[in-house]
């Protein structure tokens, strides 16, 4: 369960704008694994609403969709094809037999963990001995995550609400704590790689106006961090840039960034 995120209430709107970005790395990732890829059991370890279970399902021969939220899964249920195994569960306790997979996929879940960075991490060190219990020797890991960096400079509207933004960097663990970690679970870090062009929202992002609807932020988890107040003033302050002088420049002005740093960290792991 998420802890900072509703997602019994946003859900219904969570695909408007979420896409599977980085797809082509996870698949490239467990080409390189033991089996080929259509012969691969791949789970996918906190699902969501199933968009990547989706796209992976058409080219390997299982996939096991965990959640643990009941309202992104019923979403999953209606899109995910029938030979899609789907089932509410924790990523900290998984309800499946030692090394029975040949690759993981974690896509945006870490920073919904409720974990304490002054403990370093004692949650996200669970959750990766738990994926290094199911995964088989030498199976592949990829962990589809946010460094710092991108976070302070990879969304053109994050520096309208800091108090959220500086909320949801304390929660993603750092990608040399994250790679750490995983190697004290088991894991060899194979590879960190940042797709360039990948976008959380995909095409929604370039929307100029997105942030005044409410179906666009549910997109954005950072939305549920900004107080009523942060969020009015945003709004706000977006409603009147784009009366004087539109919005659609203001945008490129602060996008800039993001191509120096991108949105997206893919850290590629094997068992040992």
């Amino acid at each position: 369960m998420s802890s900072y995120e509703n997602y019994s209430q946003t859900a219904k709107n969570y695909d408007a704008t979420r896409v599977p970005s980085g797809i082509e790395v996870i698949l490239g990732a467990i080409t390189t694994g033991p089996v080929s890829i259509n012969q691969a059991r791949v789970l996918d370890a906190g699902c969501g609403t199933g968009s990547y279970s989706t796209v992976m399902a058409h080219y390997v021969a299982q996939v096991y969709a965990v959640d643990l939220n009941r309202e992104m899964l019923a979403i999953a249920k209606e899109k995910l094809p029938s030979h899609v195994l789907i089932q509410q569960a924790s990523i900290e306790c998984l309800p499946f037999e030692d090394r029975i997979f040949d690759a993981i996929m974690v896509n945006q879940v870490l920073h919904h963990i409720s974990d304490d960075p002054q403990s370093d991490y004692p949650l996200t060190r669970k959750v990766f001995f738990e994926l290094a219990r199911v995964l088989k020797t030498d199976g592949r890991l990829t962990i589809n995550t946010c460094g710092q960096d991108q976070l302070s400079w990879g969304w053109w509207y994050y520096h309208l609400i800091p108090n959220a933004l500086a909320d949801v960097r304390a929660r993603y663990i750092p990608i040399d704590a994250l790679c750490r970690l995983l190697n004290e679970a088991g894991f060899n870090v194979d590879q960190r790689y940042i797709p360039m062009d990948a976008l959380i929202q995909g095409e929604d992002y370039f929307n100029p106006r997105g942030p005044l609807s409410l179906s666009w932020r549910n997109g954005d988890s950072i939305w549920a961090c900004a107080s009523a107040q942060e969020l009015q003033e945003a709004i706000d302050k977006i409603q009147t840039i784009d009366r004087e002088n539109g919005m659609e420049g203001y945008m490129c002005q602060h996008d800039v960034t993001r191509g120096r740093y991108g949105q997206l960290t893919f850290v590629l792991a094997s068992r040992r």
